[in-house]
């Protein structure tokens, strides 16, 4: 998807305003007025378009912060890392330790969105006066951010896995080996935190 630039207005609260004004005056005069009225009204588009981008310029790109930072992402990797070690050796202390990666990774994306949402709502309150672009876009901004987060998996050679297809035939795979241990070892109340099996029973569920 192609970025469009803004043209930066808040120039056209400084003295440019005039420059701006001047340099289309300067395209307009230049048009041959007998043309067609369709080739006429196009010209005139672009001659307002190439003064803005000559005397105001474009705003200055900003690079958007996401909550789901690198300390998420690396919380998120450590329990999967977990999960997985369940999956393959089912014991009480990879069940323990699978326990405490789940508690710390929502503690830290908990903790994460917490003072990201904080920024936002400080910068929402210090623009509703005085700048109401910026206040509807971070508004809509944190409003955005409620949306459901795409489920993910890594997998042991470190692949990250974002397509539900993909996802529902990873669990698939774990699911078999799970179901192929002893049934000594295995006790299925402790399973009840894999949700993400939601896509594996949606798909399996489908054709019933």
């Amino acid at each position: 998807m192609k970025c469009t630039k803004k043209i930066n207005k808040e120039i056209l609260k400084t003295n440019h305003a005039k420059n701006y004004k001047e340099r289309i005056k300067e395209y307009l005069d230049g048009l041959d007025h007998s043309t067609d009225i369709n080739h006429y009204w196009e010209k005139m588009g672009n001659a307002i378009k190439m003064s803005a981008e000559e005397v105001l310029g474009h705003e200055p790109r900003s690079k958007k912060k996401s909550w789901f930072n690198e300390q998420c992402k690396e919380a998120i990797a450590d329990r999967d890392k977990a999960r997985l070690r369940v999956v393959r050796d089912p014991t009480k202390e990879n069940k323990r330790r699978l326990a405490i990666r789940q508690r710390e990774a929502k503690r830290i994306i908990r903790m994460n969105k917490r003072i990201w949402e904080k920024g936002k709502v400080k910068e929402i309150e210090d623009n509703m006066k005085n700048n109401t672009r910026i206040f509807f876009e971070k508004a809509n901004e944190v409003r955005r951010s409620f949306k459901p987060r795409h489920t993910m998996i890594r997998m042991e050679d470190g692949t990250l896995l974002t397509e539900n297809d993909k996802i529902a035939k990873a669990f698939e795979n774990m699911f078999q080996i799970l179901m192929n241990q002893p049934r000594r070892d295995v006790v299925t109340e402790e399973y009840d935190t894999v949700k993400q099996f939601r896509f594996l029973i949606v798909k399996k569920t489908t054709f019933l």
